[in-house]
């Protein structure tokens, strides 16, 4: 303003004549003072209008440089992955959590061109054209980035896009690591493949629809019901289920009903394939979240209806019989009367019976007399055969010990010659083995109580399948089996198995002609003392039988007492150790196997009570003096009690 002034001053003293520079500067006359006064308001006004302008300008600038500081800051301390990008899609900045997952350092991509930095040449042409949309939201997509690690990478990118005038001035790439969510994708995709694999060869007819269409069908229902190739509608799928069985109007509203109440139901059906009937039960399952569908599967209950059949028949031969119950009735009582007239009878001639009773009490009691007296004999002839029944009762034990082996020996080798079977809860036959067969005639898919000789023998069977089924590890029972008639008894140990849950094995050997010899020996004891040297005999034999069966396995075996104590080994192992019986007998078992770890495998397996318990160790070939290494497999011994005898170690050359 005062610039102004001063050039109007100047102005007016040229223009006008006459006039002085101070007098103008000063006094330079209304018109002139007001025009000044007027320029020099105006000037005023126009520069406290820029003022403000500016003012509000500077401010505007100080909120932009805030935000985008704190815009920086938040790009820079983000844990999610962003990438800023320019006008020319160039990366100019990346945050942490993006450099750490993309495998670069701080500046390494700056304002490099955003798509072959970070992506594959397959995906290229696609990111370029949705970096290039001007519009601000667009679907998210998954794509695989370029990082600097062994496994693939794959991301869900978002954008966030500043647009003026219709043109992409700044953008963010926000980038969501799913590699893990998409891996698992993968395995259930590939998972879900499998189990539609296995559903298309299962011998069941399933098949999956909705209201629409029949979404899935395996090789068994296209073969029921000669489903054709291609999409089947839902509407061709209810008319062949009608062309194929009778009585498809209850299956229909199954279909409906499970559609609405999304609730399982169940429908019987008659199939008419290759000529003949075959009774079904059709099972719906609802299935899908987002769309209704029906999971359907038939099983066969043919044979069902057969036996529904046979019952019918048998109720009305029932009816039959109570319609004849009357006559029967009247003969009963017909009956009755004669049977009346007859006790009289028989009383009249049970009262002159009497007095002959009374004459045979008198002499009863002389019998009785020299009944005491033969009782006195007996309990000395008893006395004198005590001995004599304390060894039979010792050699008896030492059979069961020598029977508890070989059940235990022939879970390893199956051409032992004692009945094995495996049993589950409900004492169905799951596995014989050719012993049970042959001597038995057991067969699997059986009932093992249908084999059973008496009532009382299947309350045996049940009480010891109750044991297994709870707490008790081995349970011992006696069973009579009939076969071929012939009367077998067995003597059985029940064993209940930890894996799998739910089955017992049942190792038993025949003592049928030790029974009948126990029979024969309680008869005839007191008149014939010599038939025992026979018994004696038959456990001779039987353990010769058992050093023979011992001496013709080609593997190790070493049989120990709870102490360790070497007390038996067959020739093999002999060999195998460098070492006869009768220097090995009554030492520590690790004084023929030398390697202080059987000792430890021994007491697990005794703590453990173990059966089959295998494991390696390393010892000194006696022939080489070079190392070797055996397979060991040690089994517990229980003697008729459940009591533990010692262990039974088979070894093997690896």
């Amino acid at each position: 303003m005062v610039v102004y002034w001063l050039i109007a001053t100047v102005k007016s003293t040229l223009l006008v004549e006459n006039s002085r520079f101070l007098v103008n500067l000063y006094n330079p006359g209304l018109w002139d003072l007001l025009l000044r006064i007027a320029t020099a308001v105006a000037i005023l006004g126009v520069c406290f209008v820029i003022q403000r302008r500016m003012t509000s300008t500077q401010a505007e600038n100080s909120r932009l440089d805030k935000e985008l500081a704190s815009l920086e800051y938040l790009l820079e301390a983000a844990d999610y992955p962003i990438v800023e990008l320019d006008q020319q899609l160039r990366i100019k900045s990346l945050s942490k959590a993006a450099a750490s997952l993309v495998g670069v350092k701080g500046g390494e991509l700056d304002y490099q061109y955003v798509v072959p930095a970070l992506f594959y040449s397959e995906d290229h042409d696609e990111i370029k054209a949705l970096l290039e949309d001007t519009r601000t939201e667009t679907e998210s997509r998954v794509f695989r980035l370029k990082v600097r690690r062994l496994q693939p990478c794959y991301a869900v990118l978002n954008f966030s896009k500043e647009v003026a005038d219709g043109k992409i001035t700044r953008q963010l790439l926000f980038i969501n690591d799913v590699s893990e969510s998409k891996a698992k994708l993968d395995t259930a995709e590939k998972r879900a493949a499998e189990m539609r694999a296995q559903a298309a060869s299962h011998p069941l007819p399933i098949a999956v629809f909705d209201l629409k269409h029949l979404r899935f069908a395996n090789e068994a229902m296209h073969s029921l019901l000669n489903i054709p190739e291609g999409d089947i509608s839902y509407e061709r799928l209810v008319e062949l289920l009608k062309s194929a069985c009778g009585g498809c109007e209850t299956l229909v509203a199954a279909i409906a009903q499970t559609l609405q109440e999304k609730a399982g139901q169940k429908a019987d059906a008659v199939l008419h394939t290759g000529g003949q009937l075959r009774h079904v039960r059709v099972n719906l399952r609802p299935y899908g979240h987002e769309e209704s569908g029906v999971l359907m599967w038939f099983e066969d209950i043919t044979e069902l209806a057969g036996k529904d059949d046979e019952i019918r028949r048998l109720e009305q031969e029932v009816d039959i019989l109570r319609k004849n119950e009357l006559e029967l009735r009247s003969e009963f009582e017909e009956h009755n009367e004669k049977c009346s007239t007859e006790r009289s009878r028989l009383l009249d001639e049970l009262s002159s019976e009497q007095h002959q009773a009374a004459r045979l009490r008198e002499e009863l009691n002389t019998a009785n007399q020299q009944t005491a007296d033969l009782k006195q004999q007996l309990d000395s002839l008893a006395a004198e055969n005590h001995q004599l029944k304390e060894e039979v009762s010792r050699l008896q034990e030492d059979n069961t010990a020598l029977a508890n082996s070989v059940a235990q020996l022939e879970y390893q080798w199956d051409e032992l010659k004692l009945p094995i079977m495996l049993i589950d809860e409900e004492g169905r036959l799951i596995r014989v083995n050719p012993e049970a067969r042959s001597l038995l005639g057991l067969r699997e898919d059986t009932l093992l109580r249908s084999y059973l000789f008496r009532d009382e023998q299947q309350q045996r069977l049940a009480s010891l399948l109750a044991g297994l089924s709870g707490e008790t590890q081995r349970e011992p029972v006696e069973l009579e089996f009939y076969c071929n008639g012939h009367q077998i008894t067995v003597n059985c140990h029940g064993i209940k198995l930890r894996k799998p849950e739910g089955q017992f094995l049942i190792l038993g050997y025949d003592i049928t002609t030790l029974k009948q010899a126990q029979a024969e020996l309680a008869m005839t004891l007191d008149n014939n003392r010599f038939e025992l040297e026979d018994v004696l005999n038959e456990v001779e034999i039987e353990r010769e039988r058992m050093n023979a069966i011992l001496a013709g396995i080609s593997d190790g075996i070493v049989i120990t007492d709870m102490y360790n104590r070497v007390i038996k080994m067959n020739p093999a192992a002999e060999d195998m150790l460098g070492i006869r019986l009768s220097q090995a007998l009554e030492r520590p078992v690790h004084f023929i196997i030398r390697n202080p770890e059987i000792i430890g495998h021994i007491q697990q397996t005794v703590r453990e009570k173990l059966f089959n318990h295998q494991f390696d160790i390393d010892v000194l070939d006696p022939d080489s003096q070079s190392p070797m290494t055996l397979s060991c497999s040690t089994t517990v011994i229980h003697d008729r009690n459940l009591y533990d005898q010692g262990v039974i170690i088979q070894l093997r050359k690896a």
